[in-house]
C-alpha cells in the first residue's frame, strides 16, 4: 500500500482467488486501485535489459498465461502466526488466532 501511495504503478499477484485478510484491509487495498491478479501464480521469471525483469503468471483455473514486464519485484511468501507463548495467558484463541471483538480488544 505504501508503494501505491508513492505513485508507483503496482501490480499485485495473489495466488489465491480471494484474500484472507480482514475485509477492511482488503477494501483499503482496492480503494487505492492497484492492478490485482487474483488466482494467479508466477511460473517464470527472466532478466531484461538494464536490470529490469519479466515474469510470466498463470491463472490457477484456466491456465491462461500473461507476460508482465516489471522494473522491480517485491515477493511476500506469506505469514505463519506462532502464538504458542499465548497459551499460558488468559486469552481466547480459535484456530491458532487470538479472538478479538470489533474494537480489536
Amino acid at each position: 500500500i505504501l508503494l501505491i501511495d508513492n505513485r508507483a504503478k503496482v501490480k499485485l499477484i495473489h495466488q489465491m482467488s480471494e484474500f484472507q485478510a480482514e475485509k477492511a484491509s482488503v477494501d483499503a487495498l482496492y480503494v487505492r486501485s492497484p492492478e490485482v491478479l487474483s488466482g494467479f501464480k508466477v511460473v517464470a521469471m527472466r532478466r531484461r535489459e538494464e536490470g529490469k525483469i519479466e515474469i510470466t503468471v498463470e491463472n490457477n483455473e484456466s491456465k491462461e498465461q500473461r507476460v508482465l514486464p516489471l522494473d522491480r519485484m517485491l515477493v511476500n511468501i506469506g505469514l505463519k502466526p506462532n502464538i504458542d507463548f499465548i497459551k499460558s495467558l488468559p486469552v481466547d484463541t480459535e484456530k491458532k488466532k487470538i479472538k478479538v471483538d470489533s474494537e480489536k480488544q
